[in-house]
């Protein structure tokens, strides 16, 4: 069975993220899903301390959260990764949390990564009121370079623009081909 992780960046309780990280769960076939709400969690900004880099594993020396999710992280199969898009970038928590995945990175190992499963897939999902739609995607690809470090071999960028009312995604036919068509291949 795979282990799929959904991280919600999204500050809204019931917003476009919220409802595709449900969709997501209730629709991945053979999967063990696990949604992971950063408006509900407490996950601190990386310190820049350097003492992860005293380990073999993915550590931190910090305990919040991210403490816990960090090898559930590296033995997932697939990572879906959600955040609407505020004034052209993902959200500040979305940002911490990956900045916080520098305890994965290690310039002595392979790939640079103390990523354990380096064949994991990936969906990044923009939301996005308005604005360029591909300059957005283009910076949603780029924001995927990142998490290389974790493992991620192959990836899907999704962006659903126009959509400001709260569920308005689920209301977009071609986002939910493009999304029904990434949940297959995960």
């Amino acid at each position: 069975m795979k282990r799929i992780i959904i991280i919600d960046a999204s500050p809204r309780q019931a917003g476009n993220c919220k409802v595709t990280a449900d969709y997501i769960s209730t629709n991945a076939k053979d999967a063990l899903v696990e949604i992971f709400p950063l408006r509900d969690k407490f996950v601190r900004p990386c310190m820049a301390c350097d003492a992860c880099k005293r380990n073999e594993v993915a550590t931190c020396v910090q305990k919040d959260d991210m403490t816990d999710l960090l090898p559930r992280l590296d033995t997932s199969d697939a990572i879906v990764f959600l955040s609407p898009i505020y004034f052209g970038q993902i959200t500040g928590p979305a940002k911490t949390f990956i900045d916080r995945l520098y305890c994965y990175f290690h310039p002595k190992y392979p790939n640079m990564s103390l990523s354990r499963k380096r064949d994991k897939k990936l969906i990044m999902i923009g939301f996005c009121g308005m604005g360029d739609a591909e300059s957005y995607k283009n910076y949603l690809r780029e924001t995927v370079s990142a998490l290389g470090v974790i493992g991620v071999c192959e990836y899907k960028v999704l962006l659903c623009n126009q959509v400001n009312e709260p569920g308005s995604c689920m209301r977009k036919p071609t986002f939910m081909r493009e999304l029904n068509a990434a949940i297959d291949s995960l």
